[in-house]
């Protein structure tokens, strides 16, 4: 699925990607059930204005954020969208910064290591307990009586 048309992104270049079967639903409902309630012409947009016609990008984002305030009371612009979504990916995987480098539709890393490499100490240390606490999991336990059951208890 092609999203964007390259001098319409922000790096000229195409985005295109599938979508998962639950997003397709998703997708679906929104065409046949929200879609008509915007335009009552055929539009290849997916967020027409009433003419059926492409919206400014501005306004658009205005009326997007201003519909979140009205719906859940926080301000929240587009750009914002982008970092929430990496900070809820980064959440569940701290060390990868290459998903949200193609996701974002970043040329380098490096674009991407400036704006999103914030300290995610707490995810990375949760991950590293996990770990921890998996091992330590594994081991046998002493036997009691054992030199190694007595040192356990000592400590």
């Amino acid at each position: 699925m092609r999203i964007g048309v390259p001098k319409e992104i922000k790096n000229e270049e195409p985005f295109e990607g599938g979508l998962m079967e639950s997003t397709m639903q998703f997708l679906e409902v929104y065409l046949r059930k929200y879609h008509p309630r915007l335009t009552s012409k055929s539009s290849p947009w997916l967020f027409p204005n009433r003419q059926g016609r492409k919206r400014r990008p501005g306004n658009f984002a205005a009326q997007l954020s201003e519909f979140i305030f009205k719906e859940i009371g926080i301000r929240m612009n587009v750009h914002i969208f982008r970092h929430f979504a990496v900070k809820l990916y980064r959440q569940a995987h701290p060390g990868d910064l290459g998903t949200p480098q193609r996701f974002l539709g970043h040329k380098s890393q490096e674009t991407t290591m400036r704006a999103y490499a914030e300290a995610n100490i707490d995810a990375a240390l949760r991950l590293y307990e996990e770990t921890i606490k998996t091992a330590r999991d594994l081991l046998p336990v002493p036997q009691a009586g054992t030199r190694q059951a007595n040192k356990v208890a000592r400590s």
